[in-house]
């Protein structure tokens, strides 16, 4: 048997299992039975061990998702739990066919226990004792307040041993006061159920899995930096190099891709860099690392020509949308439409010059205007800055060999300005970021790719990608009549709230070639938990929802 079948069946069998707790638990216990057991325990025993089995049958169902993703600590607990349950279903009324069944079950874990190796973080973490802490402040603030509003409503007079030790004993049936009046009696089940959530919340933390922290220290970034110099081929290559990404290295160091943990999604943005025939074992060594951690893999924006690779690796792809590359070489902003070349006209008129810096060249008053209308803008979107695989998520620093920015000024201020990074050895640019600041005239961002056109076309570059647009498919290359009809859906329904349309309709003004871009993934029933992990790392959704105007 494999070792998927070995996890589900396992998985089933421990929900199963849960079930059988709780219907076990419902049923009266057989008479016979329970008139030898009430001769050995007294009856309030018996009622809250009926009470214990029904949670640990609820337990049971919640770890049997645990046990399906090879969670270590999810298998520890349901051993623990299966055993408990064997004791519980004997204390309630001598049941000892679903206790033979536990303890059957609990041996076979213990047996297969080598299927179960995704590890997680210790139940008492440094960085949970703080929430943790927090939530008992505000839950028995709530108990006593709740005590001290309704007391005349709760019999006997409430003590302060009582009302602390009082969720405890709702929990196993054993209350000490009797609840009078139907808002007493809705406090009595609210405190049931706060409680009962928060076990939930535990439960799930501790079974996360463990996500060891990649190497990411300074030597490790120089050389990725090495790597995206030697063969960052690729516009989004660079890239590469955003702060905060995790890097994996394949065992010669001669590879490397980098990644972001969205959940329990691995997310690689771009294409693996390095030597090409690194390339596939890196791909492969990365899926294994994924599997022996819980993770599911992901890379995002890869090209059509990697394809094959991702294929052999036992991933499917999937088209995402498409990139927009200006061919420079054939670049002429005569030939664009009249609408685009009334604006670069107006902003002339208005006094706006277009210049060009390198990021280390950068003036001081220059830098800082810039940081401006950055922070401004991020705090327009919620206080974060959004955006993963075309993105460096930051203005350039001096140390970010090769990059450039394209600046829109008026007598000294700063109106709005692009980033530019090094692609293709420096034959072409990739666009970062555009942003522009409050109040400016329209037409002022198409001025400034067509004058950051002209003046790379005149040095010698050949291409400049405007990076792409998600859901689009001009060149009508998806073969599957469902997957269209999706992407046709979800293009015309997502524009209200991610400008999907006016991102490609401003990409079209300067004529470009349309590049596909595609998702790698394992399995289709992953792609609802892919799917919001990448819109949670391109652009977070943030409740409430609030609608604003997208800039690239």
């Amino acid at each position: 048997m494999g070792s998927h079948f070995i996890r589900r069946t396992c998985a089933a069998l421990t929900a199963a299992a849960g079930l059988m707790n709780i219907v076990s638990a419902l049923y009266p216990a057989l008479p016979d039975r329970f008139e030898l057991l009430r001769d050995a325990l007294p009856v309030h025993f018996i009622r809250a061990s009926q009470t214990g089995t029904v949670l640990a049958g609820f337990f049971l169902i919640l770890l049997a998702d645990g046990l399906r993703k090879r969670r270590q600590r999810a298998m520890q607990l349901t051993i623990s739990l299966l055993l408990v349950s064997s004791v519980l279903n004997l204390t309630k009324g001598l049941d000892f066919e679903e206790a033979i069944a536990s303890l059957w079950l609990a041996g076979g874990l213990i047996r297969g226990r080598g299927e179960f190796r995704v590890r997680s973080p210790l139940p008492v973490a440094r960085k949970s004792v703080q929430p943790a802490v927090s939530f008992a402040l505000l839950y028995f603030g709530y108990l006593f307040a709740g005590f001290l509003v309704l007391r005349q409503s709760i019999r006997p007079t409430p003590s302060l041993a009582g009302v602390v030790l009082e969720p405890a004993r709702q929990l196993f049936g054993w209350s000490s006061y009797h609840y009078l009046g139907a808002q007493a009696q809705w406090f009595q089940r609210s405190v049931i159920l706060i409680g009962g959530l928060a076990v939930c919340f535990a439960i799930f933390s501790i079974l996360r899995p463990l996500i060891p922290q990649r190497d990411a220290a300074s030597h490790a970034g120089e050389r990725v930096r090495e790597l995206v110099d030697r063969y960052g081929l690729d516009t989004l290559s660079y890239f590469a190099l955003q702060d905060g990404r995790r890097y994996f290295f394949d065992s010669t160091g001669e590879a490397v891709l980098t990644y972001r943990i969205q959940g329990t999604v691995a997310l690689v943005g771009g294409e693996p860099l390095g030597r090409p025939d690194r390339v596939q074992p890196l791909v492969t060594s990365f899926m294994e690392f994924a599997e022996a951690y819980g993770l599911e893999p992901c890379f995002l924006g890869i090209r059509q020509s990697l394809i094959p690779l991702f294929n052999d690796a036992g991933m499917r792809t999937l088209k995402i949308g498409e990139e927009a590359l200006v061919d420079l070489r054939s670049f002429d902003a005569l030939r664009l439409k009249r609408k685009v070349r009334r604006a670069l006209r107006h902003i002339e008129e208005l006094g706006i010059s277009v210049s060009r810096y390198s990021a280390s060249d950068l003036p001081d008053s220059v830098r800082r205007q810039m940081k401006n209308i950055w922070d401004e803008w991020v705090s327009k979107k919620g206080g974060a800055e959004r955006g993963f695989s075309m993105t460096l998520g930051r203005l350039p620093r001096e140390s970010d060999e090769g990059c450039e920015v394209v600046v829109a000024c008026r007598e000294g201020k700063v109106l709005g300005y692009l980033c530019f990074v090094p692609a293709q050895h420096n034959r072409a640019w990739s666009l970062d970021s555009m942003r522009r600041g409050p109040d400016t005239p329209n037409g002022l961002m198409e001025a400034c790719i067509i004058r950051a056109a002209e003046t790379y076309r005149d040095s010698g570059h050949e291409a400049i990608s405007l990076n792409f647009a998600s859901l689009s498919n001009t060149t009508n290359d998806i073969d599957s009549r469902a997957v269209e009809a999706t992407r046709r859906f979800l293009y015309e329904n997502l524009s209200g709230f991610y400008q999907l349309k006016s991102l490609y309709q401003f990409n079209s003004k300067f004529e470009p070639h349309w590049q596909s871009r595609y998702v790698a993934f394992r399995q289709v029933r992953t792609m609802p938990k892919l799917a919001f992990a990448i819109v949670q790392s391109e652009d977070p959704i943030r409740l409430p929802l609030i609608r604003v105007r997208a800039e690239r």
